[in-house]
C-alpha cells in the first residue's frame, strides 16, 4: 500500500497515485539522516488483507509519532509474516531514531537478505553505518543502492559526502 518515503522537516507528504509517503529530515540533521519507509505498493494476489490493514494503520499512526503504537503495529505485522521486509525496515527506522544504530543495522540487513533488491534496506543500512563512523560498509551499501537504482539521488549524494569526508 505504500512506497519510498523520506523525512523532511517532520512533515508527511503523500502521492496517492503512486501510493507513496514522504517524510523528510530537517536541515540540521544533515547527510545520513534521511530514512526510507519501506512499504511498497502491492500487486501480489496473495497479499494478506490483515497485513494490508496493518500497513494502512501504520501509515496513519506515523502522523502522531506514537512510538508505542507504531511498534505494536509492526510486531503484529511480523507475527503474521516474520519475513515482512517493510516491517523489518520500519523497526530499524525506529531503532535508528532512538540512536540504537547497531540494532537498526540488524533489522536493515535482515530485510536486505530477505529481499536483495530492496534499495530501502541498503540505503538505510548505509546511513546507519555512516552515523557510526563505519565507512567501508557504508560505502558498499550506498554503491549497492546505486547498482539497484541508478536514479536514486540520495545514494549518490550521501556517497559523495562520505568520499568528501574521507578526502577522496
Amino acid at each position: 500500500a505504500f512506497g519510498v518515503a523520506f523525512r523532511i522537516d517532520g512533515e508527511l507528504f503523500a502521492d496517492p497515485e503512486a501510493g507513496q509517503y514522504a517524510l523528510v529530515p530537517g536541515p540540521a540533521e544533515g547527510p545520513g539522516s534521511g530514512k526510507v519507509i519501506a512499504f511498497k505498493k502491492r500487486e501480489a494476489p496473495d497479499a494478506s488483507p490483515a497485513i494490508t490493514a496493518l500497513e494502512e494503520a501504520y501509515a496513519a499512526a506515523l502522523a502522531s509519532d506514537d512510538r508505542r503504537t507504531l511498534m505494536k503495529i509492526l510486531e503484529q505485522i511480523l507475527k503474521i509474516n516474520p519475513t515482512h521486509p517493510g516491517a523489518l525496515i520500519e523497526k530499524g527506522n525506529l531503532a535508528f531514531d532512538d540512536g540504537k544504530l547497531e540494532r537498526a543495522v540488524s533489522f536493515y540487513e535482515k530485510a536486505a537478505r530477505l529481499n536483495p533488491d530492496c534499495t530501502e534496506a541498503f540505503y538505510n543500512c548505509a546511513n546507519a553505518y555512516f552515523k557510526q563512523g563505519k565507512y567501508a560498509p557504508s560505502i558498499r551499501y550506498f554503491q549497492q543502492c546505486i547498482r539497484l537504482e541508478p536514479e536514486f539521488p540520495e545514494s549518490h549524494f550521501n556517497l559523495g559526502v562520505l568520499y568528501l569526508k574521507l578526502g577522496h
